[in-house]
């Protein structure tokens, strides 16, 4: 019951990582405030929580909107009382290159996975900091450290995003130490949450993950789960800044 009398918003709670992450903070005594572009989504999500035992409440919020994230926020406080730790795992990628990029899909990209980080962060800070201090975790990738590429091409904006919000979290780790609020990044490997349209069941998909990954498998949401509840926790109460890999091991090649 390490989050016992802690309140973690989540956003992209409605599903993948971040709903993963929302059933293990709340599994371990965590309310939970559950964010997703989609409130249908976001709201399967709380009612597995209560229906569990747990405490939780939902949203719909779009991250690059900062009245929807001011609004969910402020919902928040008035469902728990305050906030004490925020998970930034929303995500966008559409899959181009640099010849047929456009800028609406440059745009969805860089909205969502960067200032959609810095947007939420800006607006729980201050709850947080109200509350004695807390963590913040924001999901990276491990494209914010090498160039993947699965078929011709990469996608730029999608790993530029994710460097972003690496250099994000180093740079305002040094700003919020002083208010006692931790901020580190998870970067993920491949994990089976079909996110950008991937199949993980295709022959395609787990031939690319054998070569790429030390485990020879893809990973799980709830193993970035069990990580990003790691450094939430008072586990890692004397770590911030740092970006953990839950890749299986891709980085080492």
């Amino acid at each position: 019951m390490r989050f016992s009398g802690t309140v973690t918003v989540i956003t992209g709670a409605g599903s993948g990582m971040g709903r993963a992450a929302a059933l293990r903070i709340a599994s371990e005594g965590g309310a939970v405030m559950c964010l997703d572009l989609s409130g249908d989504t976001a709201r399967e999500t709380a009612e597995k929580i209560k229906k569990s035992g747990g405490q939780a409440d939902s949203a719909p919020c779009d991250v690059r909107n900062r009245a929807a994230i001011e609004a969910a926020v402020a919902h928040a406080k008035k469902s728990f009382g305050k906030i004490t730790n925020l998970v930034n795992s929303a995500g966008a990628l559409t899959m181009q290159g640099l010849s047929d990029m456009d800028e609406a899909g440059w745009n969805l990209v860089i909205d969502v996975n960067l200032k959609g980080v810095f947007l939420m962060t800006q607006a729980c800070v201050p709850a947080i900091e109200e509350a004695g201090g807390g963590a913040i975790v924001n999901i990276t990738s491990i494209e914010a450290e090498v160039v993947v590429a699965s078929g011709e091409n990469t996608q730029p904006h999608y790993a530029s995003s994710k460097g972003g919000v690496k250099t994000m979290t180093r740079t305002l780790a040094h700003d919020l130490g002083r208010k006692n609020i931790r901020i580190n990044a998870i970067a993920p490997g491949l994990i089976e949450t079909g996110f950008g349209g991937s199949n993980p069941a295709s022959d395609q998909y787990q031939e690319y993950v054998h070569g790429h990954s030390a485990l020879r498998r893809s990973g799980r949401a709830d193993e970035i789960a069990a990580a990003i509840a790691f450094l939430l926790s008072d586990d890692a109460s004397y770590i911030t800044g740092a970006q953990l890999p839950v890749d299986g091991g891709w980085l080492i090649y």
